[in-house]
């Protein structure tokens, strides 16, 4: 056989332009003008035509020269990979979340300039599932994903005839968790607060919970691993706001918290006492020791046998009028905060109004050595009085009590001068009214009156 180095016949010149770069070796046998009928003319080093060749095989044929010609063409395997990778579109580039919620990703991405004739696939997968979308642009929006779950999302580019697909790339991210549900303080106290709340996610038996505690002056933050809390070393009487967050196990994905605004309780009062007790009125003062309570108003409480009803006061002390005299009334004093609702444990104390003074006091015998003395009472509570009777001449003094309305007083000095003072005690035998008095000789006889 005759090798001729001759320039490609024009069916090999028809090959396409990427085959005439490929490292093949091609083999054309064309009609020759001369005597070369037992001779196969080989071209070497030239192109070839692919009219009949796939992108998956190393060999075809190619008829030409109206079938006067044909031969085999062969692609060596490193011209089949430059192939692949010529068609096989870029990966992606650039792939983050633009925005992360309960139950939606949003995803963007870039791609190379030939991107305007690719798709995408969008892979989603989470621990029990995994499904695909597609989108015709380098972004889409993934819902109805399930809050607080990991979820990995893996975008390939493909061609727009949908067979040839580039490598994925990755980005894994938790969605965000649902706001807690149901935020409510289960405890107020004086410095400290019990809050409970509830979720409703599949996921939720992994969250932590961070909880922001917020007052006028200063934040900070709690975690829990439950659905409650404890939050201590509160100010008294203060205005606090608590925000509740979940957080899924990555301690990032927050969604917006749920807040709950309330104040402490105040302080007991301190020091209650009653500065005035009279028949119809008392008066009471009190302290306090918190810093906020100059915001403080106080609730009176006022109760005796048979009712009760309450006062306010702005400072801290009141008096209490339009009481009835002689009978025993129970006084609680509250610190109650700037919201009119908390108020502190009250503080109290038991005071008798003073009886009324007795009434009619006269002497109704008069004798050497004795009085009998009697009077009246007009007050409802006297029923339960005691009284005090005092007995003064110009050298001594002494009392006598009587259950009574009435007294003999014996063992006096004949031809004496005597005072005689009576005084109305409450059942408790501290409180006492005002004294109302007599005076009189005892005489050398006796005298009825």
């Amino acid at each position: 056989m005759r090798r001729l180095l001759l320039p490609l016949p024009l069916p090999c010149l028809l090959l396409p332009p990427l085959l005439l770069l490929l490292p093949a070796e091609v083999r054309c046998t064309i009609a020759c003008t001369e005597d070369c009928s037992p001779e196969n003319v080989t071209a070497e080093t030239r192109t070839s035509s692919n009219d009949n060749l796939s992108v998956n095989s190393t060999s075809g044929n190619k008829t030409y020269g109206g079938g006067k010609s044909s031969g085999d063409v062969s692609l060596s395997d490193g011209a089949i990979s430059d192939w692949n990778n010529v068609t096989q579109p870029s990966m992606v580039f650039d792939l983050k979340a633009e925005y992360v919620g309960v139950t939606s990703v949003n995803l963007t991405w870039q791609n190379d300039t030939a991107s305007s004739v690719y798709k995408y696939r969008i892979e989603v997968v989470n621990g029990t599932s995994v499904r695909n979308l597609t989108s015709y642009v380098t972004k889409a929006e993934i819902t109805e994903l399930i809050p607080g779950t990991l979820y990995n999302f893996t975008v390939f580019a493909i061609t727009n005839n949908g067979e040839t697909e580039g490598e994925g790339v990755s980005i894994s991210l938790y969605t965000k968790s649902s706001p807690v549900l149901d935020l409510k303080a289960e405890y107020v106290g004086v410095t400290s607060v019990n809050l409970t709340w509830v979720v409703n996610d599949t996921a939720s038996s992994s969250y932590t919970y961070r909880i922001e505690v917020v007052n006028d002056t200063s934040v900070w933050n709690l975690m829990s691993n439950v659905t409650e809390v404890k939050i201590t070393e509160l100010l008294p009487g203060t205005m606090y706001n608590f925000k509740v967050f979940a957080r899924p196990v990555n301690n990032m994905s927050e969604e917006e918290g749920l807040s709950i605004s309330l104040y402490t309780k105040p302080s007991a009062v301190l020091n209650l006492k009653a500065e005035y007790v009279g028949k119809n009125s008392v008066k009471l003062t009190w302290a306090v020791s918190d810093a906020a309570s100059n915001s403080y108003t106080y609730r009176i409480e006022v109760v005796n046998g048979t009712s009760f009803w309450n006062l306010t006061s702005n400072v801290t002390e009141v008096e209490i009028t339009e009481l009835i005299p002689g009978t025993l009334y129970n006084f609680t004093v509250f610190a109650v905060v700037a919201d009119g609702l908390t108020e502190g444990e009250g503080l109290s104390v038991r005071w008798y109004t003073k009886p009324s003074a007795v009434l009619n006091l006269k002497a109704e015998y008069v004798g050497k050595n004795s009085v009998k003395l009697t009077w009246a009472v007009s007050d409802a509570a006297s029923n339960s009085y005691t009284y005090r009777i005092e007995v003064v001449n110009d050298t001594s003094v002494w009392n006598l009590t009587s259950n009574v309305t009435e007294v003999e007083i014996t063992e006096l000095i004949p031809g004496t001068m005597y005072n005689f003072t009576v005084f109305a005690i409450t059942n408790s035998g501290e409180t006492e009214g005002e004294g109302v008095s007599i005076c009189l000789y005892t005489g050398a006889c006796e005298h009825e009156y």
